[in-house]
């Protein structure tokens, strides 16, 4: 009788194991970014009379004559402009693109895009123009640069050239100290690179079975800098991997996870860098809603 009893809950903690493994399998984290809504910002200006463009975190001056059709003719009249500011990490994680740029780590100011549109058609920057992007912050550093995004979590300097005046300049504005002259619309980045002096971490992730690079993000976020990583995901040995990090930095691992029928997983945890860090995370059911919060807290 015993060895029936043992026999059936076995049975059906293998059944419960699979069934959940393949809920994951079928799970598709994009459903969560699906759900995530960007806080785009809308205006309309008239280039005929044109006044700056205030957000909560930048100043944007536009020329009357900076603005192009798809044809390349010059744009007169009302267009409206949408702006996304995201300047803290749970606002870079959940609606930008990570802090790196050709695999080295960046600090950003904040990620920016910008764009354009009349009649409901994408407007465009005219070639050779440039417009004026001021932004506020009460702590400005130097070495800043303006990063374009290349292609999805890679920026790239705008000059290409690292040795080079900086392109983000510090004025004596109390309110707007950094200043920069984007020559596109699109995403922008206001960064600088972080470089150690005392070596580089390899940090690792390693999840239970079934959380995947199809159902799961994870991310590291560095607590004393404004820099978020998006974690790549192994399948040959099943880890997630971050680009080389400083050591000695104090981190938070978080991981989001999509299994099936609106049942998410979240995870975080928290560690400190060394040369080889190897971290394991337990996550929790959690909504959507109770997600993005966590999130946006960070």
């Amino acid at each position: 009788m015993r060895t029936l009893i043992f026999l059936v809950i076995s049975l059906l903690a293998l059944f419960a194991s699979c069934s959940k493994e393949s809920s994951l399998n079928s799970g598709d984290i994009s459903e969560f970014y699906n759900r995530a809504d960007p806080p785009f910002q809308k205006f309309e200006i008239d280039l005929s009379d044109i006044d700056v463009i205030k957000t909560a975190n930048a100043a944007i001056y536009f020329d009357k004559d900076d603005f192009v059709d798809l044809s390349g003719n010059i744009v007169t009249g009302k267009i409206q402009v949408e702006v996304l500011e995201l300047v803290t990490k749970g606002q870079i994680l959940l609606y930008g693109f990570q802090s790196a740029s050709n695999g080295k780590l960046l600090e950003s100011h904040g990620e920016f895009k910008v764009t354009a549109s009349q009649f409901g058609k994408d407007i465009y920057l005219r070639a050779g123009a440039q417009y004026a992007l001021h932004l506020y912050n009460p702590d400005p550093v130097e070495e800043m640069e303006l990063f374009y995004l290349e292609e999805e979590d890679n920026w790239i300097e705008a000059d290409q050239d690292s040795l080079s005046q900086n392109t983000v300049r510090i004025s004596d504005g109390r309110d707007y100290p950094y200043i920069t002259f984007p020559d596109r619309l699109g995403w922008i980045n206001c960064d600088r690179i972080i470089e150690s002096l005392t070596g580089y971490s390899n940090v690792k992730l390693t999840m239970e079975n079934g959380f995947t690079g199809n159902n799961t993000e994870a991310f590291l976020v560095l607590n004393d800098l404004n820099s978020v990583i998006k974690m790549s995901y192994d399948p040959a040995v099943k880890v997630f991997n971050a680009l080389p990090i400083p050591n000695n930095e104090k981190i938070k691992i978080v991981t989001i996870t999509y299994i099936e029928d609106d049942v998410f997983h979240f995870g975080i945890t928290e560690s400190t860098t060394i040369s080889k860090l190897n971290i394991q995370i337990e996550t929790r059911p959690m909504s959507f809603d109770d997600i993005k919060k966590e999130i946006l807290d960070l």
